[in-house]
C-alpha cells in the first residue's frame, strides 16, 4: 500500500473554519509564550506545534500567531514595569 504524502494528509489552513483558524492560533501563541519564557526557538515551536496538530504552517498562520503573540508580550512587558527602550518584540 502506497503511503499517503505530507501534502495530501496535512490539511491547508484555507481549508480550516475561521473557529478552527482561531483556536490553533490562539494555542500556539500560547506555545509561543512559553517559548520566549524559556528563551527557545520559537520559529521550531510554530512548527513543532502545526506538524503536531497535522496542520500547516502558512504565511498568514505564522504572521497571526506572532503579532497576536508580540501584542500579549508587549502588555506583560508594560505590566512588569520595562521600559520601552528594552523592548523585546
Amino acid at each position: 500500500m502506497k503511503k499517503a504524502s505530507i501534502a495530501t494528509r496535512t490539511p491547508n489552513m484555507a481549508a480550516l473554519s475561521e473557529m478552527d483558524f482561531e483556536h490553533h492560533v490562539s494555542a500556539c501563541v500560547d506555545v509561543v509564550i512559553n517559548t520566549r519564557d524559556f528563551c527557545g526557538n520559537e520559529a521550531e515551536a510554530i512548527a513543532d506545534y502545526c506538524a503536531d496538530e497535522g496542520i500547516e504552517a502558512t504565511g498568514e498562520f505564522i504572521h497571526a500567531v506572532r503579532n497576536r503573540a508580540n501584542g500579549i508580550w508587549r502588555r506583560h512587558q508594560k505590566a512588569a514595569g520595562v521600559k520601552p527602550k528594552y523592548y523585546r518584540y
